[in-house]
């Protein structure tokens, strides 16, 4: 049955996977949940909402579904609770880019409300020092300047600013350090069959899910 549904999404510059402009949602995920939608005939409003806000609101039922989701982050907060997510949307890999080389990680930066995970326990500890800007291009600025010695956020996303500020190889991946490699997926606390119906769509239509990953720069 087709229905009308709200999508909880995060209010921040992600391109190309996900961005908000004058209150549009744009990007990847826009793309693949529109052409399910269009398919499968329900009709999804996007609600974009501060990270930080976002999994409160959707806990809450103030929206149908959050994307992106990943059942790792905060799983504090979810025991108990009867998520369903998607099979994986798209994968992503979070971690440091930097203008040289880091062989001893003392000054990381990031967005704000965006945890690095894998350094957290090092930041708690006093090891490591984490600077938070407002948005990636601040982030990378930042780093530019020499002010840390490294920015931790979406590499993928990372890049992309960097070329459109005319920076384009001016920070690097470090592969060589600690970083998260997942996926995200579209998550629901009641609608479990339209997750499924998702996921179906998903593999029955390989070729237009790997179009709209080279559509975006993300194959």
């Amino acid at each position: 049955m087709a229905d009308d549904f709200v999508v909880g999404v995060e209010n921040i510059s992600y391109f190309p996977y996900y961005t908000t402009e004058n209150g549009e949602y744009g990007g990847h995920a826009r793309a693949i949940l529109d052409a399910f939608a269009e398919d499968s005939g329900h009709t999804f409003t996007y609600r974009p909402l501060p990270v930080s806000r976002l999994m409160d609101t959707f806990l809450n039922g103030g929206v149908d579904f959050k994307y992106p989701d990943n059942p790792n982050w905060r799983a504090d907060i979810r025991e108990g609770l009867s998520f369903s997510y998607s099979d994986p949307v798209i994968g992503f890999i979070d971690g440091v880019a930097a203008p040289s080389r880091i062989e001893n990680l003392e000054k990381l930066s990031t967005v704000r409300g965006f945890t690095p995970w894998t350094y957290m326990d090092k930041v708690n500890s006093g090891e490591i020092t984490l600077h938070q800007q407002n948005n990636v291009e601040q982030l990378i600025q930042f780093v530019l300047a020499g002010r840390a010695q490294g920015a931790y956020f979406n590499i993928d996303v990372l890049r992309y600013q960097l070329r459109e500020m005319n920076q384009e190889g001016a920070l690097t991946f470090q592969e060589h350090l600690p970083h998260d490699q997942s996926f995200y997926y579209l998550s629901t606390l009641e609608h479990h069959g339209v997750i499924d119906e998702f996921s179906q769509w998903m593999t029955d239509n390989p070729e237009r899910v790997e179009q709209l990953k080279k559509e975006f720069g993300l194959n």
